[in-house]
């Protein structure tokens, strides 16, 4: 309550006139007390009759200036006018005007003295209310000031979100531009993948046209080098085979099963396709083998061999007498090129000789041109030479001539795996084929006890 009153004694000093500040503030002894300056210091005089006195030494030693006056406060008595004479001075005419207010009787005093108080009481009812409506007007400015700052931050929210809009639009943007960039890249390598396979297909279908214009070709060799060379580009397997093989390009499937030429005859296709996919693993195995320091060359060898096994079981003649068409030449790490080619020229002959004598028709005449019961075999082997497998063939009927290379398979390009596992089984399924053609002319073997199973 003392701040409020506090308060208002400075914006009463500070909006009042000085002459009614003087006319409302009696005289007093100074004090360092906080009450308010209105509450009559222990000085003054208590009584209406003394304050009375006071009062009127007061005025006339400070005489005020006429105020508008307020419709609010009470009626005053019109003082009686003051008349100045030509012959008056303004002296005596003050004189006696400060007389007469000196001279006042009580019971002017007392209305004097309440009419102060009135005043005083209004002052302070105005000031009060005055107040009271700055009060209400700094709290409508802070109301105010609370909606700006609502707006404000309403704003700023906006702003904030109309940012983040912005920046999710620009990196959907982006998002877009990388993806059709990606799309712009991916076909532009579609496009170069199929130049370069048009380009590489080309190149083939030359080496094929020379091959042909070659008489010293065996046909069957140069079937068997045409399907080495096209066998990315041409149908392989039967369809039922491609959810065992859902990596290999769909180019290599087909519906119609004459167009295979890796297939099965006689056992299921399940033997098939896990003899097919432990070659195309070879591959793999061979790093694995040469990363812990060891040697492959048997275990590709080994490979090979289960091959043939199956072949033999799928063609039906594994319980037949017949000479192989094939051999399989594994060197030795230490061995060289010249012994290697020694040892497979050796094996070729051998089987050509065997073909030779199963098939010449003897009539006793020397010095003619031998004759057989059907034409020579064309002979295949292969050559494991450290992390490399050699397709050769060699033409029985011309035992003198030098076995002809079709390919040389690298096991360590894992990028080739798949092409070197069917470049393997073509070698293979080529002798089967050839066997199972002269299936009807071959002897039962009873000394043969092999479980097909193994």
């Amino acid at each position: 309550m003392d701040t409020l009153f506090r308060l208002k004694d400075t914006f009463v000093q500070f909006l009042s006139p000085a002459a009614k500040r003087r006319r409302t503030v009696g005289p007093g002894t100074p004090s360092s007390s906080k009450d308010h300056e209105y509450l009559a210091p222990s000085s003054e005089p208590r009584g209406r009759k003394a304050q009375a006195v006071a009062f009127d030494h007061l005025t006339s030693k400070y005489p005020t200036t006429p105020q508008p006056k307020n419709p609010r406060k009470r009626a005053r008595e019109e003082e009686d006018e003051i008349v100045i004479s030509p012959g008056d001075s303004v002296s005596q005419v003050s004189t006696v005007g400060s007389e007469e207010s000196s001279v006042g009787s009580p019971v002017d005093s007392e209305g004097a003295e309440e009419e102060i108080e009135a005043e005083i009481e209004e002052e302070l009812d105005e000031e009060i209310q005055a107040e009271s409506q700055n009060d209400i007007e700094f709290d409508a400015e802070d109301e105010g000031g609370e909606g700006d700052a609502d707006e404000d931050a309403d704003e700023d929210e906006d702003s904030d979100e109309v940012m983040l809009e912005d920046e999710e639009f620009y990196s959907e943007e982006e998002d877009e531009v990388d993806l059709e960039a990606q799309e712009a890249a991916a076909s532009e390598a579609k496009v170069q993948e199929y130049l370069a396979r048009q380009k590489e297909f080309e190149t083939i279908q030359e080496n094929i046209q020379k091959a042909k214009a070659d008489a010293s070709w065996h046909p069957d060799a140069l079937f068997l080098y045409e399907r080495l060379a096209l066998r990315s580009f041409e149908p392989l397997v039967p369809i039922d085979w491609q959810i065992d093989f859902p990596t290999l390009p769909e180019i290599l499937f087909t519906e119609n099963d004459e167009e295979t030429f890796v297939n099965s005859n006689c056992l299921a296709s399940y033997r098939g396709i896990k003899a097919l996919q432990s070659l195309i693993t070879l591959g793999v195995r061979v790093r694995d083998k040469l990363s812990v320091g060891g040697y492959p060359e048997k275990m590709v060898a080994k490979e090979i061999q289960n091959y043939i096994k199956w072949a033999e079981r799928d063609g039906g003649y594994q319980k037949m007498r017949f000479i192989p068409v094939h051999t399989v030449v594994a060197a030795r790490s230490s061995q060289t090129a010249g012994s290697i080619g020694a040892a497979l020229a050796s094996q070729m002959k051998f089987l050509g000789e065997q073909h030779m004598a199963s098939l010449r028709i003897s009539d006793g005449d020397s010095g003619e041109t031998e004759k057989y019961t059907r034409s020579l075999p064309l002979l295949y082997g292969l050559v494991v030479a450290q992390t490399k497998v050699i397709l050769v063939t060699h033409d029985s009927a011309q035992p003198d001539t030098e076995a002809k290379v079709l390919s040389t398979l690298d096991l360590t390009n894992k990028d080739m795996d798949v092409w070197n596992g069917f470049a393997i089984a073509f070698m293979i399924i080529a002798a089967r084929n050839y066997i199972m053609s002269i299936k009807n002319e071959l002897e039962p073997d009873n000394t043969m006890t092999e479980d097909e199973d193994a």
